[in-house]
């Protein structure tokens, strides 16, 4: 069946979803169809026979009607403050503005690897806040000013990145305040920062996120380091005189039996306290004026 919408007919419609209102909420489309969007005139995807291409819907729908998300039928490039991008999904805010921006969508199983569809994505050239970048880019997530919030990088790139503490090598992602401070990035190999707690070499050697939209070497909206996981131990000086040591934890590695690999934990910080959390049970805190 065709079903009307306000950007335009879906065609050959099967495997139809409702909201509880009755408005539209998902459908397939199974022959060509062209919709006019808030990110211009695209094609939905319509062939799903590829073992690379997700049975995923071809649209999805708020309750009033309006886009949600876009599956196309082959990539196509969106205008961004940044620069143009070359898009396979786009996510939308209910207010109509592009939420995510997927390069590439496809379905990894025994007939399609990651390290393929890495090799299928295209260099993006986009000036960001940090400056020039060229790599390949998974995912652009957008404020819905428009303005840049992350960028999410396909496994196994690693790109320079300009900080107020010098070029770092980053992975997996870097993100941003509305303002186009630089917010967050995931260090691509131990990093010596200063904490309240002395200097540690910030670096997680167990990320777990799958973006770029909060990674763990962390900035204030001004510009200082307020947060970065590591496994480094901790030698605190307290002014009355004592002294405490603290360790990561240990664990079993997940890629040997017999090996045994230090934990990642989060040191946080603000003008008044310095938090510790994955070394106890729960949170440690200490006020910085009793450390010297």
């Amino acid at each position: 069946m065709n079903i009307n919408t306000k950007y335009g007919v879906l065609k050959n419609c099967q495997e139809v979803t409702y909201h509880e209102n009755g408005a539209l909420a998902t459908a397939f489309t199974h022959a060509p169809t062209k919709l006019k969007t808030p990110v211009g005139k695209i094609t939905l995807a319509y062939n799903f026979s590829s073992e690379r291409r997700k049975y995923i819907p071809s649209a999805k729908f708020f309750a009033n009607g309006d886009l949600q998300a876009i599956n196309l039928d082959k990539q196509m490039e969106i205008k961004t403050p940044m620069g143009n991008f070359l898009c396979e999904y786009v996510s939308f805010y209910p207010c109509g503005a592009p939420h995510r921006l997927l390069h590439l969508n496809g379905k990894l199983s025994g007939y399609w690897s990651e390290a393929q569809e890495t090799a299928l994505a295209q260099i993006s050239v986009l000036n960001l806040p940090c400056g020039l970048i060229k790599t390949k880019i998974m995912t652009l997530n957008l404020y819905d000013t428009g303005i840049l919030s992350s960028i999410t990088l396909f496994p196994g790139i690693v790109i320079s990145v300009s900080t107020n503490i010098g070029q770092l090598k980053t992975r997996i992602g870097l993100s941003f305040y509305p303002s186009g401070a630089l917010r967050s990035l995931e260090p691509a190999a131990p990093t010596e920062i200063e904490t309240p707690l002395g200097k540690v070499r910030a670096f997680d050697t167990n990320p777990i996120g799958l973006t770029g939209d909060k990674n763990s070497l962390q900035w204030d909206e001004i510009g200082v380091i307020c947060a970065c996981k590591t496994t480094d131990t901790l030698n605190i000086s307290f002014i009355d005189g004592s002294f405490k040591s603290l360790e990561a934890k240990i664990t079993l590695s997940m890629c040997s039996d017999d090996v045994m690999v230090k934990v990642p934990y989060t040191i946080s910080w603000n003008k008044s306290i310095v938090c510790i959390e994955g070394i106890a049970n729960k949170k440690i805190v200490y006020n910085r004026s009793e450390i010297t």
